[in-house]
């Protein structure tokens, strides 16, 4: 009797799996039968955790943005906000540089959000965020 993954697993498997559809095909060629098939999950299973293409490029997006996230809130907690700063920098570029693949996905989805007024609204919100989180560390080291 074969195991069942756990739904983190799969949900993680499907992210991976759109990650290269996206990358490799663009937003427009990319197909969720593909998606489904490279995750190695039927297309009922997929529609389970994502019901649109849009939905799991949103998805993707988001997961591949924690670590950055995590990063920021780390680098405001920091003693001092230089060296808060400059971790946050490092470790940004660093996580982009060690996932090529990401980076080019990010950047399609980033093109995808400009068109569609309902993706560009979280990633609005995603930057002002991050906006307000600097501007407290800024205004931290400069008192």
């Amino acid at each position: 009797m074969a195991k069942k993954e756990t739904k983190e697993k799969r949900v993680g498997d499907l992210i991976l799996a759109a990650v290269e559809e996206f990358t490799q095909k663009g937003y427009e060629g990319a197909s969720m039968e593909a998606i489904a098939a490279r995750a190695g999950v039927s297309k009922g299973g997929l529609y389970h955790h994502f019901s649109s293409k849009e939905e799991i490029l949103r998805a993707t997006q988001q997961k591949l943005m924690e670590p950055i996230f995590i990063m920021a809130e780390q680098s405001r907690v920091e003693s001092s906000p230089r060296e808060g700063l400059r971790k946050f920098i490092r470790g940004y570029l660093v996580y982009w540089d060690l996932r090529e693949m990401e980076l080019s996905f990010f950047l399609l989805a980033l093109a995808k959000a400009m068109l569609c007024p309902e993706i560009r609204m979280e990633y609005e919100v995603d930057t002002e965020a991050m906006i307000e989180g600097f501007a407290a560390l800024y205004r931290r080291g400069v008192a």
